[in-house]
């Protein structure tokens, strides 16, 4: 009895060693993915700056005003144009 046991659980051992070895092998070396990461980081960061740089430019400040402007205009013309018509549905059911 003791005997089965010990080979059920010598078994147990084998099998999740066996995962443990194809997971350590398929997950490659550690300084490698660490090294990979660290590029990634990098890169990302990178991008960030370049972001930034952008936002800080003359043209990305040019579109803002830009937008801006054209916000600003279009909901002027549209709350005139919407009290004309205010206006002209009031004067026309008089």
């Amino acid at each position: 009895m003791e005997r089965d046991s010990t080979i059920a659980i010598l078994t147990r051992l084998d099998t999740v060693n066996d995962r443990v070895t194809d997971l350590s092998t398929k997950m490659g070396n550690a300084e490698e993915q660490r090294v990979r990461l660290e590029r990634v980081e990098t890169k990302l960061n990178e991008i960030g700056d370049d972001i930034e740089h952008i936002k800080n430019g003359p043209i990305y400040n040019l579109d803002r005003f830009i937008t801006k402007k054209v916000a600003q205009t279009t909901g002027g013309l549209s709350f005139f144009v919407f009290l004309a018509y205010v206006i002209f549905k009031n004067i026309l059911n008089i």
